[in-house]
């Protein structure tokens, strides 16, 4: 068999030292041992060492086994392990990352939302809510929305594969046998198995559904990925005044449960499109408030509590708001509020209610979408500019549910601020 030749790709001295320099000095080291203090402050001496050796690698089209090797940190129930690997290696990950994604992006699904710039969960979710909402503004529409679960998906991604889709995208072949190498011998890596897919039933017409239930299940068995049915749920949102019970969708001979509620990237969604239930999950995981109060026993400063308290308690109270700030309840929005002023005098300052935080990001994850025009939404929201001023016009909705979904909402919010 003849030799493959030398992959075309190279990198430059300035790239490498580019990436040096963006390294965040205070991760831990990998398995290598190498502190990302030290690439970073002595980026000038070593970036043309490195990128003699990057080159290398993609000239022989083999990584070190150390660079790939991960050293994984097992951590509390209900989190993922933390795998720390070389810096070096990821230095040259985003090098190569750079040069495929321009390459990569003309094949990728335009409702992708992991691994993309600038976008993310609570897009997905927002995105997932949006085709909702429009659905059901019409009359006689029942929305089915299938919450796929694969078992393992991050140990049964076959290489093999891989390669042969990224040839089948004309892409360099030296360069697809580095990346084949990249992923052998490694069977943890990162992989996103959160699939959803959103039905809008028409006067009880299913068959197009579930067409496409069964197409990507055939793709999923085509590509080794082994769909877990017992954890597949499916939600039915149906505010018909008359409606029978659905049907439940059968996979592999099994039936796929239908649920009220159900959590999503973090979010926990209900057939109601009512966020009580998200609620009451926020509610619960502030028990944390207990910690904040523990450090004000250790006569711990204002300044870190409130660093704890943006940290620990503020990413989970807040997270994806954007996505049910607006369409919140009253009573749960005074609950969470009655927690956020708890934790304020603790912390001894006055912390952002509900609103503020809702107002602020819903603006600005707004202007993220108008300013990103790869972004699912981008095209729905720049179709609401008016010709003659070049302003937002307000959606027309006739549900109130409607009217305080996130685009809405939003726009309302821009508009007057």
């Amino acid at each position: 068999m003849s030799p493959i030749p030398p992959t075309g790709l190279s990198f430059m001295s300035s790239q490498v030292r580019r990436e040096l320099e963006r390294l965040n000095q205070r991760k831990a080291a990998g398995p290598d041992g190498i502190s990302p203090r030290v690439l970073k402050n002595c980026s000038r001496q070593l970036c043309g060492i490195l990128q003699h050796l990057f080159n290398q690698s993609l000239h022989l089209q083999r990584i070190p086994v150390l660079w790939k090797t991960s050293c994984l940190v097992p951590v509390p129930k209900k989190t993922h392990p933390i795998a720390l690997t070389s810096h070096i290696m990821k230095v040259m990950e985003r090098l190569v990352l750079s040069h495929l994604r321009p390459l990569v992006s003309p094949f990728q699904d335009p409702l992708q939302f992991a691994y993309q710039p600038k976008v993310g969960v609570d897009d997905a979710v927002i995105y997932l809510l949006q085709r909702d909402y429009s659905s059901l503004d019409r009359l006689n529409i029942t929305v089915r929305v299938m919450f796929f679960d694969f078992s393992s998906a991050f140990n049964t991604i076959q290489p093999r594969l891989l390669r042969a889709k990224l040839e089948n995208m004309q892409m360099d072949a030296p360069l697809v046998s580095w990346i084949e190498d990249y992923l052998t011998g490694r069977p943890q890596f990162k992989y996103s198995d959160d699939t959803v897919i959103v039905g809008c039933v028409e006067n009880g017409q299913e068959d197009e559904y579930r067409d496409l239930v069964e197409s990507f299940v055939r793709w999923s068995r085509e590509n080794l990925l082994q769909l877990n049915v017992t954890k597949t749920k499916e939600m039915v949102v149906d505010f018909r005044k008359s409606k029978s019970p659905p049907s439940p969708v059968c996979i592999s001979g099994k039936d796929v449960e239908i649920v009220s509620s159900y959590r999503s990237l973090g979010v926990q969604l209900d057939n109601k499109l009512e966020w009580s239930t998200n609620t009451d999950a926020v509610y619960k995981a502030m028990s944390r408030l207990c910690f904040l109060r523990r450090l004000r026993s250790f006569s711990v400063c204002s300044r870190m509590l409130h660093m704890f308290y943006q940290s620990v308690m503020a990413s989970t109270i807040f997270f994806a708001v954007v996505c049910w700030g607006a369409g919140i309840k009253a009573k749960d929005a005074n609950r969470l509020n009655k927690l956020i002023k708890k934790a304020g005098s603790v912390v001894g300052c006055r912390l952002d209610n509900l609103d503020e935080v809702v107002r602020d990001r819903m603006v600005l994850k707004l202007r993220t979408i108008m300013d990103n025009p790869s972004h699912p939404l981008h095209n729905t929201v720049d179709k609401l500019r008016s010709s003659f001023s070049n302003r937002l016009l307000q959606p027309r909705c006739s549900k109130e549910r409607d009217r305080k979904s996130f685009l809405p909402s939003a726009i309302k919010l821009y508009k007057s601020s």
